[in-house]
């Protein structure tokens, strides 16, 4: 085999997102069905030598595994806040229309719990790594599940208040060391909209660099209903994927193998 190490990458990001898909209870008893796998595999000579096999049979249990752990040690625990009340003391991680995500510092929530927070209109709008303190109402996410948990999101939250008095926003005393590159990325942002105007290059943004803050409610609604929101979600692995994919229809087009690559 050539290349067992893109046929462990696939198995793991496979199981993961198997794993996603099927739950907690299943996503551990695939784990063990690998790992036997994997152990009887080994009882024979044909199946021990092709070690890709090994290497995909592993990456998988690992996957499963990974899921598993997270799920039930960060992820589960975060169900008893739905339908809560909650004072949140958070700093502000991204910007969006109509909405931003937090990282909670302190309160009832555990720490580094990420939220998607909705926001009125008649409610102040925060700044990137500005610091808030609010009355949220928090639930599980019932739209876009899969495509929050890849941003890490678990939790959705409403501010209880009306007005400006519903948050308090405190700007930060110092920014991290990577604000830099958010800095870099909305140069590149503003760029591509200058050149590329309206929903076009707001979309353009939103896949290649992350940064969904000019994607109208409508856009991400319409990408919602159309089940293609995790293509918003910036990923190597989208990437890579799409990558191979084109590889291989070129390659079947009987495109030499250097021009394919290079395409």
């Amino acid at each position: 085999m050539k290349r067992p190490l893109w046929v462990t990458g696939i198995a793991f990001s496979a199981a993961l997102l198997l794993a996603n898909l099927l739950g907690l209870g299943a996503a551990l008893w695939m784990a063990v069905l690998c790992l036997v796998l994997c152990l009887g595999a080994q009882l024979f000579p044909l199946l021990r030598a092709r070690r890709e096999i090994t290497g995909a049979l592993l990456a998988a249990m690992v996957g499963f595994g990974l899921f598993s752990v997270k799920e039930g040690a960060a992820v589960r625990p975060l169900e008893a806040f739905d339908g809560t009340t909650h004072t949140v003391e958070a700093q502000v991680v991204e910007t969006q229309e109509g909405s931003c995500v937090v990282r909670v510092t302190a309160g009832d929530v555990p720490a580094g719990t990420r939220i998607k927070l909705w926001l009125s209109a008649d409610k102040l709008t925060p700044a990137l790594y500005d610091n808030i303190r609010a009355e949220v109402q928090l639930s599980l996410p019932d739209k876009n599940r899969l495509s929050l948990k890849a941003e890490d999101i678990y939790l959705t939250g409403l501010c209880t208040g009306y007005g400006e008095q519903a948050m308090s926003v405190t700007a930060p005393d110092s920014r991290p060391w990577y604000a830099v590159l958010d800095t870099w990325r909305e140069r590149f942002s503003q760029t591509i909209r200058r050149l590329l105007p309206g929903e076009e290059g707001a979309l353009v943004t939103a896949v290649c660099l992350g940064d969904k803050s000019g994607l109208s409610l409508d856009t991400t609604e319409a990408f919602r209903r159309a089940g293609l929101t995790h293509l918003l979600v910036v990923s190597g692995l989208h990437m890579t994927i799409i990558a191979q994919v084109v590889l291989w229809l070129l390659l079947a087009l009987r495109v030499p193998r250097r021009a394919a690559a290079g395409a």
